[in-house]
């Protein structure tokens, strides 16, 4: 069995934007940790200083420390300084949060922007693959990473004679491997082309989740809540909220789709609320299901995806309400999902390119069945991810004045394995801008699996940044044309 090494002493009840990585091959928990929050500014930092958020604080990294760095070593040594003051429990760059974004503001404006018919640009890439049918993945091209990056898929698209055109480069990447949280967003885009199905006219903002038989007019949860986390009992399978003061009560009432999303991707309400909700959405199919539907959508049949995330559901037996209607549109499986979430970066990268170009793909290329109004709600909610490896490699790489009509979304995934004696950092994402400089589209999925043992105390500090190096690296090699 793959668990987590339990920390004793880090984590606090009620506390904000708590990491718990989570899925493991039998479904045991992993550890939780205190994710970022912002703070007051430094009044002995010097003007014209960056500011990196780490668990000590605000580390300041002047601006000529972060104007223009390309060195992979320089990268690297500039983003393990703002390690300094990090721990397991508060990496700096994947649990920087999305507070600390420079492109927090822009996220509703994410939809409309990948809804544009990108400019046409001619690469000769071979089009975009029909769903289901894989790719041709160059395993040559990701070559420059390090080898810390065990695995790896990165899909560049252009736009070409009216079609999406796509580029697909890799290292092992259609392995099926533990990708841990990052495979979060398989259940709830599943969860959305489920409902669409059943009701093509739900606009997926109006709905809620609820448990199955529940009465009407309880309230909604618009907002999981600041001072609450959720406390499982194994023995009854009951989820309850601990309130301010210590007073309990059955955490029974509906949460919207939007907050659900939001909850299980920003961590804004701790690892064990992000854990829960997403298991919640994966009773409304069969863990047969899942898997199939998944399969069908990348054509790599290697994967698994029949476990859970190391918690019980949110609701166990969980019905989608519309609330405009109020018709349930989408209800539980009864199923019990156990065994592994051994997935690919690949199919990663695939379903992030499905739901990003969406709007530019045929019948033949689209996820069948989803609205792009369901499109749209799981954009924003992926734009809320904690990891902010693209914010902090387009910082070092003094890109910021480049990068216009940005799009950044994302999940990330952390653990350790006992199994494997390492720890495991994943970042599953789609980046889109326009580059400012040469007026060129930039439309880039990255998927990235980190490995590192815990050889010293400061491993996974490691790891963190040398995983914002390669996405530095990539959109690097991106901007200069020579990552093809």
């Amino acid at each position: 069995m793959d668990r987590i090494s339990p920390k004793s002493g880090n984590f606090t009840p009620g506390a904000q934007g708590t990491r718990g990585t989570s899925e493991m091959s039998d479904g045991a928990p992993d550890a939780f940790t205190d994710r970022f929050v912002p703070s007051q500014g430094n009044p002995d930092i010097a003007p014209g200083s960056t500011l990196i958020r780490n668990a000590a604080g605000f580390h300041p990294v002047t601006a000529g420390e972060s104007s223009g760095l390309s060195d992979a070593e320089a990268l690297y040594s500039h983003f393990l300084k703002g390690e300094s003051g990090a721990t397991v429990e508060h990496l700096a760059y994947l649990d920087r949060g999305i507070d600390l974004s420079p492109y927090k503001n822009q996220i509703s404006s994410y939809p409309s922007r990948l809804y544009l018919t990108p400019q046409a640009v001619h690469d000769d890439a071979p089009l975009y693959p029909a769903l289901g049918e894989m790719p041709k993945i160059d395993e040559k091209a990701l070559e420059f990473l390090h080898p810390e990056i065990t695995n790896a898929c990165v899909c560049i698209g252009t736009w070409e004679n009216g079609k999406m055109h796509a580029r697909w480069l890799g290292r092992n990447a259609t392995e099926p491997v533990q990708m841990w949280s990052s495979t979060k967003i398989i259940p709830m885009a599943n969860a959305v082309v489920k409902a669409n199905q059943g009701s093509p006219s739900t606009v997926m903002e109006h709905c809620v989740v609820q448990s199955s038989g529940r009465p009407s007019g309880r309230p909604v949860i618009e907002d999981p809540g600041e001072n609450s986390y959720i406390v499982i009992h194994p023995e009854s399978d009951a989820l309850e909220k601990e309130k301010p003061g210590g007073a309990q009560g059955r955490a029974q009432d509906p949460i919207t789709v939007p907050a659900a999303f939001d909850a299980i991707v920003s961590y804004r309400k701790g690892g064990s609320m992000s854990n829960t909700l997403a298991r919640m959405f994966k009773q409304f199919d069969t863990p047969e299901g899942l898997e199939g539907w998944m399969r069908r959508a990348t054509g790599n049949t290697r994967s698994e995806f029949r476990g859970g995330y190391g918690e019980a559901p949110y609701f166990s037996r969980p019905a989608m309400l519309d609330t405009s209607t109020n018709k349930t549109v989408l209800k539980a499986s009864g199923a019990d999902h156990k065994g592994n979430n051994f997935v690919s970066a690949y199919d990663l990268s695939r379903l992030m390119t499905l739901l990003s170009w969406h709007p530019h793909l045929g019948a033949r290329e689209q996820l069948p069945l989803i609205r792009q109004n369901g499109v749209d709600t799981l954009v924003r909610a992926l734009g809320t991810d904690s990891a902010r490896f693209a914010d902090v490699a387009i910082d070092a790489l003094g890109m910021k004045d480049r990068v216009r009509d940005p799009v950044i979304i994302s999940k990330l995934g952390f653990g350790l394995s006992d199994i494997r004696k390492q720890y495991e950092e994943v970042y599953a994402s789609y980046i889109q801008f326009t580059d400012g400089q040469t007026g060129r589209p930039c439309q880039v999925s990255i998927t990235l699996r980190g490995a590192k043992p815990p050889s010293t105390p400061r491993a996974a500090m490691e790891l963190d940044a040398r995983m914002a190096t390669q996405v530095a690296l990539i959109l690097q090699r991106l901007l200069d044309g020579s990552l093809h």
